[in-house]
């Protein structure tokens, strides 16, 4: 039964759910397309009069895009989720983006279906009245997707990240028993990217609501491209460890035979040349994903390279890979 309701939880956010979101915000620009007016109305005041316009291609890009930009990191994420489930419990990185994605998609979705509700039929822009009632159900939309998105793709754990054993120094052993298995998944984020977002997004729920259809789309766009760049996805099993953006791209990934040993350490974004991925394991031998100040997990590689990753729970990462190291050189 728990397998079955994951299984259709998975259908309905990472397919279901974008397919609707991109349907609604595209398909009745489509239907109703000779029947719209040159130009359309874009904006209205809180009685529902038109105030604003635009030609219908750009009135179609300001509420469309946003919506197919938040349907694909929503399936992007939805399917990295999937992915990472197979190894543990989905951390709070993906599932927040997820849900932001769900929410504002379907803010532009309905706001895309009423910007072509009040324009179809229309003699001019200045006839194509929009009543306050579709701003408001844009924005009971964006919650009830969000929230939707977040169930499926949770849970999601806020709590404070438990500190290394000891910064700089090997993790706790795990010795594994012949024929069983050891994987590990976690989400390192910072705080300033998941605030912004949060405004970005509330930004854009107020312009929808007073159908300033431009400034919604810009704050909305923002937002998804603020959180993507301020979390890392790190998974670490037999295959070896991948570190990706919350969607899955870009990505890095470091097969076992690849890896010496890896450890828990006080990351310093300064010690890595700054912040975002730092340095290139080809040209300089060492490299880093780095998101914020703190926990971190260093890899030490082949041919004297390094690399290091911001994660929360690296003791835990540092352990499983170690483990996973000394059973591979362990004879058969």
């Amino acid at each position: 039964m728990d397998r079955t309701r994951r299984t259709l939880q998975d259908v309905g956010v990472g397919l279901l759910l974008p397919a609707a979101i991109v349907l609604v915000a595209t398909l009745p620009w489509l239907v109703a397309w000779s029947d719209l007016p040159d130009p359309v109305a874009t904006h209205w005041d809180l009685a529902g009069d038109p105030d604003g316009h635009a030609s219908p291609v750009l009135a179609l890009a300001l509420v469309a895009v946003p919506a197919i930009a938040a349907a694909l990191v929503l399936a992007a994420v939805a399917a990295h989720t999937r992915r990472g489930r197979r190894d543990g419990v989905v951390p709070a990185g993906p599932a927040l983006v997820g849900a932001l994605a769900a929410g504002l998609g379907a803010l532009f979705a309905v706001l895309s279906l009423g910007v072509v509700v009040a324009n179809a039929g229309a003699t001019s822009w200045q006839d194509a009245e929009l009543p306050l009632a579709w701003a408001l159900a844009s924005v009971v939309a964006l919650i009830a997707a969000g929230w939707g998105a977040a169930v499926a793709l949770g849970p999601i754990r806020l709590g404070a990240p438990a500190a290394p054993d000891a910064p700089g120094s090997h993790a706790a052993d795990l010795a594994l028993r012949p024929g069983e298995r050891a994987g590990w998944v976690g989400t390192g984020h910072a705080r300033w990217p998941l605030a912004t977002a949060a405004a970005l997004a509330v930004a854009a729920i107020v312009a929808a609501v007073v159908t300033a259809l431009f400034v919604a789309a810009v704050c909305a766009l923002a937002g998804l491209s603020v959180l993507l760049v301020g979390a890392v996805h790190v998974t670490a099993g037999v295959q070896g460890v991948r570190v990706s953006s919350p969607v899955g791209w870009p990505r890095v990934t470091l097969p076992l035979d690849q890896i010496e040993s890896a450890r828990a350490i006080e990351l310093r974004p300064m010690d890595w040349g700054g912040w975002g991925y730092r340095g290139s394991l080809r040209l300089a031998g060492r490299a880093a994903w780095v998101v914020r100040r703190g926990e971190g997990l260093e890899l030490r590689l082949t041919d004297s390279r390094a690399f290091a990753v911001t994660v929360d729970g690296a003791a835990d990462a540092a352990a499983v890979v170690n483990a996973l190291l000394a059973r591979s050189h362990q004879p058969s």
